[in-house]
């Protein structure tokens, strides 16, 4: 018995296990912000991708796929009058009709889908102090005012003076 290897059996398991519809609910994902709006991108959230057959039996049966958006019922009920620009932006982005329908289902008001922004400490003094002496030689105040928010951001994240 002779041993193949592995790299012959991976397609046929990654399909099984990757098939069209996580790829499609991947994409989704990732482009989500620009097919709900930033309205309501951190409020409702794609939450599965159902597959069923519709017609009658034989060939004239087509496959039908319905996404189903997590909301509160008071977004479900705004965004259930964007349907249809709902549908033609994901056929705009995927240029193609991956999606048939979309059904709401219900989220907890009181959960929320993005976590809540954490807290972060300002700087302190002596902190605004040396990086402002770090940033004494540069002249350009588009990339002063850059380097200073990304050396806050670093400060502020290692919570530590500047020159350690």
């Amino acid at each position: 018995m002779a041993l193949r290897p592995i790299a012959h059996a991976l397609p046929h398991v990654a399909e099984q296990a990757f098939s069209r519809k996580y790829v499609l609910l991947g994409r989704i994902v990732t482009q989500w912000p620009e097919i709900v709006g930033a309205e309501f991108a951190g409020r409702a959230v794609p939450a599965a991708i159902r597959r069923h057959r519709a017609g009658k039996e034989g060939k004239d049966q087509k496959m039908r796929v319905c996404l189903e958006i997590g909301a509160t019922s008071a977004d479900a009920a705004r965004l259930v009058y964007q349907q249809d620009l709902l549908l033609e932006r994901m056929n705009r982005i995927f240029g193609e009709r991956l999606v048939d329908s979309i059904k709401f289902v219900h989220l907890p008001a009181n959960s929320s889908v993005c976590p809540p922004p954490r807290y972060r400490k300002p700087l302190t003094e002596n902190q605004k102090k040396a990086l402002s002496v770090m940033l004494e030689g540069i002249e350009d105040e588009g990339i002063r005012a850059a380097l200073e928010t990304l050396g806050s951001a670093v400060l502020r994240e290692n919570n530590q003076p500047p020159g350690r």
